[in-house]
């Protein structure tokens, strides 16, 4: 293959997705060997793990299927990868449980960053912006995301980052996102008395964000993003776009990245009949990113096959600044939680934030 100069160049070879079928469950296997608004309120701001932005661990494939495993490669020997297991009978998490995880990581915000804390099926409810009167016809769903969120089980190899430990860990991880236990008053120890003083709670949760992700939110293994801003986007696809690209900037004001590095990151089918569709998808997004004026622009870029496209973004100095007072609104809001457990004479070892 001849390029624009009439030099001969190597063509590189693309392999798509595998799919194996096994009993009882099913296993999707891709590669990921590509290389890498204004704030109105800031107690609406989130720390979110670097792992959950990096890599697909929702996926956002409506037509989920009960007892699908998807396995998701970084080199060619297999020996990288992230596989993400839901329970027998079940499915893996996919966007409404990424809005409910979203709310949760609010609600730790607000619990003083605790990886233990108690909350409400209302209280996430009204995090994650549902209005009041449509509270009931919810529950149930919340419910099984919870569950959803607790019983799902990510296999890392190679692949976890801990910001502790200034890198990616280099051996085989298994982990949940959390743990829940659901109380009720009957229950409940004299200490969650309190949270029943309203007679309207009929039972507490109790989240316990699992300590690889939690390690990562308090070790500034994280970015910080609006909850509000992201919760408010109809579309998990611009969701995904927006934290994904976010990072892969940093602060520069342009850059290229292949197209079908954020397909399989955000994830998006990458199989030969959909690539196509999965970058109009992207594009999509971009547009509504630019609406909402959360990038400057951006510009396709086609390079003869669809696996070759790419997308160059475009920002401007006032997204910068954003970006840098969502960092430091945070940091400001963290470093008064550690002061006020200074001044009550909390202990280290009492005091889950340090």
């Amino acid at each position: 293959m001849k390029n624009k100069k009439g030099e001969i160049v190597k063509e590189k070879k693309y392999i798509p997705n595998e799919i194996i079928d096994t009993e009882p469950s099913e296993i999707v296997e891709k590669f990921l060997d590509v290389s890498e608004i204004e704030n109105e309120k800031a107690h609406s701001l989130v720390r979110i793990d670097i792992n959950v932005i990096e890599y697909p661990l929702f996926t956002k494939n409506p037509r989920r299927k009960k007892n699908q495993i998807i396995r998701y490669f970084f080199n060619r020997d297999k020996e990288a990868y992230i596989q993400v297991n839901p329970t027998s009978g079940d499915c893996i998490p996919g966007e409404f449980e990424e809005r409910v995880f979203i709310a949760l990581l609010k609600i730790m915000r607000d619990k003083r960053y605790n990886d233990a804390f108690y909350t409400t099926t209302s209280e996430i409810l009204g995090n994650m912006g549902v209005s009041i009167t449509s509270y009931k016809s919810f529950y149930t769903k919340v419910g099984i995301a919870l569950q959803r969120l607790s019983q799902t089980s990510y296999t890392f190899k190679n692949s976890l980052y801990s910001n502790k430990l200034k890198g990616i860990i280099d051996d085989k991880i298994n982990t949940n996102i959390m743990n829940i236990r659901t109380i009720s008053l009957r229950q409940a120890s004299e200490k969650e008395l309190e949270y029943f003083d309203d007679k309207r709670v009929k039972e507490i949760i109790k989240i316990s964000i699992s300590s690889h992700f939690y390690d990562n939110i308090i070790r500034k293994g994280y970015l910080v993003y609006d909850s509000q801003l992201l919760l408010s986007m109809d579309s998990p696809i611009t969701r995904a776009l927006y934290m994904l690209i976010n990072k892969l900037r940093f602060n520069r004001y342009s850059f290229k990245v292949l197209a079908l590095s954020l397909i399989k990151k955000i994830p998006l089918s990458d199989d030969s009949k959909s690539i196509g569709r999965s970058i109009k998808s992207i594009e999509k997004s971009c547009y509504e990113l630019k609406k909402m004026d959360l990038i400057g622009g951006f510009k396709k870029i086609n390079q003869g096959k669809l696996i070759h496209t790419e997308f160059e973004f475009f920002f401007e100095e006032r997204h910068n600044m954003l970006k840098q007072n969502y960092f430091y609104d945070d940091k400001n809001h963290f470093d008064n939680l550690m002061i006020t457990h200074t001044d009550a004479s909390y202990s280290i070892d009492s005091c889950s934030i340090y």
